[in-house]
């Protein structure tokens, strides 16, 4: 209750005494003296709206703070040792603790530091940090030193100078070669393997006997083609023109070849050795070539591998002795060469080099490198046919062109017309519209994929033919079979050891049971080991 502290007096009542006692101790007690009265100088109160200690001054009758700043020694404030806290010089400019950032030493930003950051900016503004805005740009005035920041229209302007850097479509030294109005450029003869080819160059080379020679035959001539010519210099197979589809080749183990060729016309391919050939056209390193060998026992055909891309067979029997080979060219109808061997009780092997055109090869269960096909006979297990070569017979010597153009990005592809895939027309009316589409149509770039490879496998399943099939049976060597991978080592080796002499001689055991792989329809696949 408020209090007047003039009291008590001597003349008072003893309950006023008391009550003037009792409110002078509240207002202490408490700190706070609202209400009362002639209150002596110097009494100390707690302002709690100002959370701060107050004097009440006689001399103006105010209340005053008690201090401007109190010296409180704390040890510890949360659980925290007061160490963990930041001096109060922390909190002044200048202070002693945290000067200024430099180069050298942490501090507080200066405040011309601050005005720059704050004033950064995406737009053209001398001295002034730069900074991106909205859409990631920023702006700068046009370059004038060598090293000066370029600008959109500076590019713009120099990519629209078609003789920029001096580029010329004339065949000049030292200068960036640029195309002329026509889209083309002139380069200076090549004299290198690896200099860019010119127009008359390839125009040389097709002149410089590049291209196969062609000789036409007919039985009028006695029809011999080659005789005398060295089995290594004779070039790619007779090619039948008319259907008629026998040619016969008499080997001799290590003698010339004497083909010749009966009934009517047909047309030979042959090419000239690589030394007689002019430096600009390919030789025969160049060529990607393989091979593959077949054995035939008497009477029965085997298909050569190479089909459209095979080379002359030559024996590789080791044994010299007179045979017969017999090359059924097909006549458009079946898988291509066929090799027939007469003249011999023995079975003879003989080997095809062959343009490689499409590898790899893949059948469903992993990558192929060696395709084998035996035919055995039935009662005996004897081997009485082999076909060993890194393409099956239904690559080469099927109606589907699997070869590759060029290769994008590791993948073979192929330049051909939608039309051209179609079976060509019978009829005048529909050989008329197919010629029309494949004169209009546009060329399409299609992957030569394992699809595209595999597409005539059940057309030419295996390679033999003229067989009695109750006597034989073919069967095909497991592909994936990791030893068919040591065999396509051997193989390639080119050695005097062959996978055909393997099966021949019995090295090479084949098993009874057919596999779950995947595979040409109605061949067994069979397991195989030393």
């Amino acid at each position: 209750m408020p209090t007047n502290w003039s009291f008590p007096g001597l003349t008072q009542l003893w309950a006023d005494f008391v009550a003037a006692i009792k409110g002078r101790d509240e207002s202490i007690a408490k700190m706070d003296f609202t209400g009362d009265s002639n209150l002596p100088n110097g009494v100390i109160r707690w302002n709690v709206s100002a959370d701060r200690f107050e004097k009440w001054s006689t001399s103006g009758f105010v209340w005053v703070p008690l201090s401007s700043l109190y010296a409180i020694n704390v040890d510890k404030v949360d659980g925290l040792d007061s160490s963990a806290f930041a001096p109060a010089a922390h909190q002044t400019a200048g202070g002693t603790v945290h000067a200024d950032a430099n180069q050298a030493t942490a501090g507080f930003m200066s405040v011309v530091d601050k005005v720059k950051l704050d004033n950064a900016t995406h737009a053209v503004v001398g001295t002034y940090l730069m900074q991106r805005d909205a859409g990631g740009r920023a702006k700068v005035s046009p370059p004038i030193a060598a090293d000066d920041l370029a600008r959109k229209d500076t590019v713009d302007t120099h990519d629209a100078n078609i003789g920029a850097h001096g580029s010329t479509s004339t065949p000049t030294a030292d200068r960036i070669m640029r195309r002329d109005g026509a889209a083309r450029a002139k380069v200076g003869v090549p004299a290198a393997g690896d200099d860019i080819a010119r127009l008359d160059t390839v125009t040389n080379h097709a002149a410089g006997l590049g291209h196969p020679a062609h000789s036409h035959l007919t039985s009028g001539d006695g029809g011999v083609l080659a005789d005398g010519v060295s089995r290594q210099r004779l070039g790619m197979f007779v090619n039948s023109i008319d259907q008629v589809e026998r040619q016969f080749i008499d080997l001799v183990q290590g003698t010339n070849i004497t083909v010749q060729r009966f009934l009517t016309s047909f047309t030979a391919t042959y090419v000239i050795s690589a030394t007689g050939v002019p430096s600009v056209s390919v030789g025969q390193g160049e060529l990607k070539t393989t091979f593959g060998d077949v054995a035939s026992s008497p009477n029965v055909s085997v298909g050569l591998p190479g089909g459209r891309f095979g080379f002359w067979v030559t024996d590789v029997s080791n044994v010299a002795r007179y045979k017969r080979v017999e090359i059924d060219l097909g006549g458009g109808k079946g898988p291509g060469a066929l090799y027939t061997l007469s003249g011999s009780s023995n079975m003879e092997t003989v080997r095809q080099t062959y343009v490689q055109a499409s590898p790899p090869y893949d059948l469903g269960d992993g990558e192929v490198q060696l395709f084998v096909f035996v035919l055995v006979e039935r009662d005996t297990g004897r081997v009485a046919g082999v076909y060993a070569a890194p393409e099956a017979p239904w690559h080469y010597g099927g109606p589907t062109n699997v070869k590759a153009d060029f290769v994008r990005e590791g993948k073979p592809m192929r330049r051909m017309k939608p039309v051209e895939a179609e079976v060509f027309p019978d009829s005048p009316e529909a050989i008329d519209d197919y010629l029309k589409r494949l004169q209009s149509e546009k060329v399409e770039e299609i992957e030569v994929t394992q699809e595209m490879k595999n597409r005539d496998m059940a057309v030419i399943q295996q390679p033999f033919s003229g067989f009695n099939k109750g006597r034989y049976k073919v069967v095909m060597l497991d592909p994936v079979d990791p030893l068919m991978e040591r065999l396509a080592l051997l193989h390639h080796g080119n050695t005097a050891v062959s996978v055909v002499s393997l099966l021949q001689q019995g090295y090479l055991k084949i098993g009874n049971e057919p596999l779950a792989r995947k595979g040409p329809p109605g061949i067994d696949i069979v397991s195989v080991r030393l």
